[in-house]
């Protein structure tokens, strides 16, 4: 019995091995992941992640009112002007309004990049509603 339970976990460890190795693969072959979402304007942005925030700021004690979904996305027309991005950033936040005041949230951040790959640069969008419950 104790050599039977051995092998099965000497495969299930060779399996995971085999499983982790199998995911690494060359440089370029790591694509992050996206969906593509129509806004109401009928423009299409690719979605790149929604999380929820903590509100949180390294040692600090957690503030639950700052609690707030951060959503990050390719913007539709990355070289338009400051206008354009406000516009779309207000479509793109229509996206997530309506589970953020589900949640109670008070804010929510939009991260607009302008590729899909990795990128340190992205324009920055804040939303905070008022004691009225409006955006």
């Amino acid at each position: 019995m104790r050599s039977r339970m051995k092998c099965s976990l000497w495969l299930v460890a060779a399996g995971a091995l085999v499983f982790a190795w199998s995911g690494c693969g060359g440089e370029g072959d790591f694509h992050e992941p996206w969906r593509e979402q129509k806004l109401s304007s009928g423009q299409t942005v690719k979605v790149k992640s929604l999380q929820i925030a903590w509100g949180v700021e390294h040692d600090e004690p957690r503030k639950p009112e700052r609690d707030c979904f951060v959503l990050q996305f390719v913007s539709a027309a990355p070289a338009a002007g400051d206008e354009a991005h406000a516009q779309e950033a207000r479509e793109v936040f229509e996206l997530i309004r309506p589970v953020s005041e589900q949640w109670g949230f008070t804010s929510a951040e939009l991260m607009a990049y302008a590729t899909v790959e990795p990128d340190r640069h992205y324009d920055l969008f804040f939303f905070e509603r008022g004691a009225d419950g409006k955006w």
